[in-house]
């Protein structure tokens, strides 16, 4: 049993720390030039995937045993998160880059160092546009507000007041990755 003080990404079975184990394998390899480029990949691949499943397992859900990051943000949006077309295109591009560097039949060789790059900047934003949403202590989902929108936004809690709930991903006020890709 966990303390109260322990955030809620520290549960057991939580696929938190995994997903921090790809992103430090990310970190490690982005200072060798992406290299290898599949594996890079596969590790930003990874890295969403668990940090969705993180997020699914956060309304006492069973994520579901996919490697599709688009089952995934559509399992989120069946809890109330916006779907983002924008975000699920990308997710389709890490996915099919999952098997193609997976599995050598898929063209393994096709994947340089751009590909790898992209494919951890839309790891990226796939994490951060999920973490801008939070259950606040009536269960609500609601969006963290930027720092650019204007104080009446629409996102405001049930009682009127802007949330302060923790993140989904991570904690209020601290980004989750620690690099920026370029």
């Amino acid at each position: 049993m966990y303390a109260a003080k322990d955030t809620w990404h520290m549960r057991r079975n939580s696929f938190y720390p995994y997903a921090q184990e790809d992103l430090s394998q990310i970190e490690q390899n982005r200072a060798f030039g992406y290299r290898p480029y599949g594996s890079t990949a596969v590790h930003a691949q990874q890295y969403a995937e668990k940090m969705l499943k993180d997020a699914i397992q956060s309304f006492d859900g069973f994520p579901p045993k996919t490697h599709n990051i688009n089952m995934l943000m559509e399992e989120l949006e069946l809890h109330g998160i916006p779907l983002d077309q924008e975000l699920y295109d990308k997710g389709t591009f890490l996915s099919n880059l999952y098997f193609d560097a997976r599995y050598p039949d898929k063209g393994l060789s096709d994947i340089g160092e751009d590909t790898a790059e992209l494919a951890c900047e839309y790891s990226l934003e796939i994490v951060r546009y999920y973490d801008s949403f939070y259950l606040d202590e009536y269960g609500n989902v609601l969006r963290i507000p930027d720092q650019d929108d204007p104080p009446s936004n629409g996102r405001n809690g049930p009682d009127g007041k802007a949330g302060t709930g923790k993140g989904l991903l991570g904690r209020p006020g601290k980004k989750i990755l620690k690099w920026p890709f370029r």
